[in-house]
């Protein structure tokens, strides 16, 4: 399953030019199915481009994202049912990373938990990017040769 994650960048302006972004942080839910392989595609673009309704795409190189799930909010990331660090970055300069659950990742999770989604820019600063409830539903077709096993 694919799941296309769009976040928008607010762009200021300096008389220099520079650019400085601010991310809106978001709560969102996400329903996925135990069993499956589940990707998470993160978009980012900017939605002032040229002082138009068009955007465009916000080059992402360097930047790191961590995707964490957990029981309760207060578990400490070591005892986090799942973490990733591991994004793949070959579309950064498109705006786009992509973070992977493999089936071995999801297939004894069921049910409700909480998650969060950061990310540590070139620059180094850290930002929430959207957080909720993450939901597995349990894959109905679990016989041999619909699964990895």
């Amino acid at each position: 399953m694919n799941l296309v994650m769009e976040f928008y960048v607010d762009e200021y302006r300096k008389h220099t030019r520079d650019e400085i972004f601010k991310l809106r942080e978001m709560k969102r839910d996400i329903v996925l199915f135990s069993y499956n392989d589940n990707k998470l595609k993160l978009k980012f673009r900017n939605n002032y481009a040229n002082w138009g309704d068009d955007y465009y795409v916000v080059d992402i190189t360097g930047w790191k994202f961590f995707f964490t799930i957990k029981n309760k909010p207060t578990d400490s990331d070591d005892n986090a049912v799942y973490k990733n660090d591991d994004a793949n970055m070959s579309e950064a300069t498109d705006g786009e990373a992509t973070i992977t659950l493999e089936e071995d990742d999801t297939k004894d999770l069921l049910g409700n938990y909480l998650y969060s989604l950061k990310a540590k820019t070139e620059k180094g600063d850290f930002k929430t990017l959207c957080f909720g409830i993450i939901t597995f539903q349990q894959e109905l077709g679990t016989r041999e040769g619909l699964t990895g096993e």
